[in-house]
């Protein structure tokens, strides 16, 4: 699965409708993203919205329901 490299402003990333949050995002979660089968779709992408300030958990938003589903059951929700 493809990331989505947006901007560097909140007003540029994707509005992707799946999300899933956790409490940090870590580099076997980027690494089970990549490794995602997509089967070639060109619409199958995932973007991290990072928490910054510590005031929330950082969010995984997928662009179709199948991924999220399979990183939920993976990683479980914050």
């Amino acid at each position: 699965m493809k990331k989505y490299y947006g901007g560097m402003h909140d007003t540029q990333n994707p509005d992707f409708p799946h999300q899933v949050r956790v409490i940090n995002f870590t580099t076997e979660m980027f690494e089970w993203c990549e490794a995602y089968d997509d089967q070639g779709d060109p619409l199958c992408r995932f973007h991290v919205n990072w928490d910054l300030y510590g005031h929330d958990h950082d969010r995984v938003t997928f662009e179709q329901a199948a991924p999220a589903i399979m990183f939920a059951l993976r990683f479980g929700r914050a």
